[in-house]
C-alpha cells in the first residue's frame, strides 16, 4: 500500500522543486544555537518528531512509493484543491494524518480542512488530543477548529484520539467516530518498552530530564520550573531542550556554542548563563537539542532514567529502553500518562518526596508490573484499530510474549577487547 503521511517528521527541508527520487536536505553543521533553531521551522517543537515518526515506523507499507508531504504548504504554494486531490488519488492508496493537541482555543489551518474534505481515498487520523479542559465544549473553539474536527470525523476511517477524556469530549461535541487509541509513539518500539525493568535509586544514576526553561515561562511558571530544578540530583543529570531555544535571542548567533554532531550545547556556558540571567543555581552535565529522533533515543539509552516535565522526552527514553517518570501540570500529559499507564507525578507534588523516594515508588517492581499490564491492553487495542482501518503493521501485539522469552533466556556474553 502506498501511503501519504501528512507533515514531515524529520528535520529536513522540503524542497519546492518537485521530481521523483528526491529528498530534502538536512540542517547545516553550523556551530551557533541559531543554526539548530532553524530546524524549528521544519518540525516545530522537537517533541513532534517523536509522535510523527511513529506511524512511519510501525506500519508495513510500500516504502519506495510512499511519501511525507506538507499538504497545507502545498496548497499555500498555489496548487489548487483539484490538483492536490488528483495527485493524491493517482499516487497513493491512503493518507495518514498524525496530529497532537489540536483541540484548543485559537484558529486552525483552513487550507488543510479544505484538502481533507476533497481527498477521495481512505484517511486514517491519529493522535488528536485536548490542549485544555474546554469545559464549555464546542462553544470554546474557533469555527475553523470545529470545521477541521468535523471533516476529520466525517472523512476518517479511523478517527484516533489520545485518550478517554478527549474521546468523551468529542462524543459530547458530536464527533462520534472518535476512538481512544493513545499516542502512536508509545507503540513504535513495543519490545523496548515491554522490556523496561524496575529501577531503584542509586547516587551514581545518570538522569535525563526536560522541562520548560523558556525565558518567558521562567517568569510565568517559575515555581513549576524551580521545583523540578531543585528536586533533581546535583550530579550526573542531562537536560534536553525541545522548543525553548528560539527565545534565547541574545545568544543565538554566538559561534562555537552548538555541536551538531553530538547534539549538544556547551554546558559550561549554559550553566553560567542560566544562573546569571534566571537564577537557576544548579549545573547540568549535558545540554542536548536534537535534530532527529534517532539521536534522541540513542542519547537516552546512555542514561539510567528519565524524569522530566515533557511527555515526549519520556516517550523517547522508553523507546530506547530507559525507564521514565513523566511529570505534568496540565491535562494533555495527565491524559496520556493515564491512558498508557506511564509512571507519572504532578510537578506540584514533588515537594512531598525525595528524588530517591520518587524513583523507588514509581519504578518499583509492582509499579512496572502495572504499567506493563496496561501496556499490553493499549498495544492490543491500537493494533486492532489500525488493522480494522485497513493498514498493515510491522509491529506485533504479541511482542510482549517475545520480550518475556528474550529476558528469560540465556544470552551469550558480549565480547570485550
Amino acid at each position: 500500500m502506498r501511503l501519504l503521511f501528512y507533515r514531515p517528521a524529520q528535520t529536513l527541508y522540503t524542497s519546492s522543486v518537485s521530481t521523483a527520487f528526491q529528498q530534502g536536505v538536512p540542517l547545516s553543521s553550523g556551530t551557533t544555537i541559531g543554526n539548530h533553531v532553524d530546524g524549528y521551522k521544519l518540525t516545530g517543537n522537537k517533541g513532534n518528531m517523536i509522535h510523527r515518526m511513529a506511524m512511519l515506523q510501525l506500519l508495513d507499507f510500500d516504502r519506495p512509493n510512499s511519501a511525507q508531504m506538507d499538504l497545507a504548504a502545498l496548497r499555500k504554494s498555489g496548487k489548487s484543491i483539484d490538483y492536490i486531490k488528483d495527485f493524491v488519488r493517482e499516487h497513493f492508496d491512503a493518507v495518514v494524518l498524525t496530529f497532537s493537541n489540536i483541540i484548543r482555543k485559537g484558529d486552525s489551518d483552513g487550507f488543510l480542512t479544505d484538502i481533507i474534505k476533497a481527498i477521495d481515498i481512505p484517511i486514517v487520523t491519529v493522535g488528536v488530543g485536548l490542549q485544555d479542559t474546554l469545559s464549555d465544549g464546542i462553544q470554546a473553539l474557533d469555527p475553523t477548529t470545529v470545521a477541521l474536527l468535523q471533516v476529520l470525523n466525517d472523512r476518517s476511517v479511523l478517527f484516533g484520539v489520545r485518550g478517554h477524556r478527549t474521546q468523551e469530549w468529542c462524543h459530547e461535541a458530536g464527533f462520534e467516530k472518535a476512538k481512544a487509541i493513545g499516542c502512536p509513539s508509545m507503540f513504535a518500539y513495543p519490545q523496548n518498552i515491554r522490556s523496561l525493568k524496575p529501577t531503584h535509586y542509586r547516587r551514581s544514576m545518570r538522569v535525563m530530564t526536560a522541562g520548560h526553561l523558556h525565558p518567558r515561562l521562567l517568569d510565568a511558571q517559575k515555581a513549576r520550573i524551580m521545583t523540578l530544578m531543585a528536586k533533581l540530583p546535583k550530579k550526573h543529570v542531562s537536560y534536553v531542550f525541545q522548543s525553548e531555544l528560539s527565545a534565547y535571542t541574545d545568544i543565538l548567533g554566538i559561534e562555537g556554542l552548538y555541536n551538531e554532531a553530538s547534539s549538544e550545547i556547551d554546558a559550561g556556558f549554559m550553566n553560567g548563563y542560566l544562573q546569571n540571567h534566571f537564577g537557576i543555581n544548579r549545573s547540568f552535565d549535558h545540554y542536548y537539542c536534537f535534530n532527529d529522533a534517532g539521536s534522541w533515543r540513542q542519547a537516552a539509552s546512555f542514561h539510567d532514567l528519565y524524569v522530566g516535565d515533557r511527555i515526549h522526552g519520556g516517550v523517547a527514553a522508553m523507546q530506547a529502553g530507559t525507564p521514565a517518570i513523566v511529570l505534568y501540570e496540565d491535562i494533555r500529559v495527565a491524559e496520556l500518562t493515564a491512558f498508557h499507564g506511564i509512571p507519572n507525578a504532578k510537578v506540584s507534588d514533588l515537594k512531598k518526596h525525595s528524588f530517591a523516594d520518587l524513583v523507588d515508588m514509581h519504578l518499583s517492581s509492582e509499579a512496572m508490573a502495572r504499567f506493563k499490564k496496561r501496556y499490553e491492553i493499549t498495544l492490543g487495542n491500537f493494533c486492532q484499530q489500525i488493522g480494522a482501518a485497513g493498514l498493515e503493521l510491522i509491529i506485533s501485539p504479541n511482542i510482549a510474549a517475545l520480550a518475556d522469552r528474550l529476558i528469560g533466556s540465556e544470552r551469550a556474553p558480549v565480547a570485550t577487547v
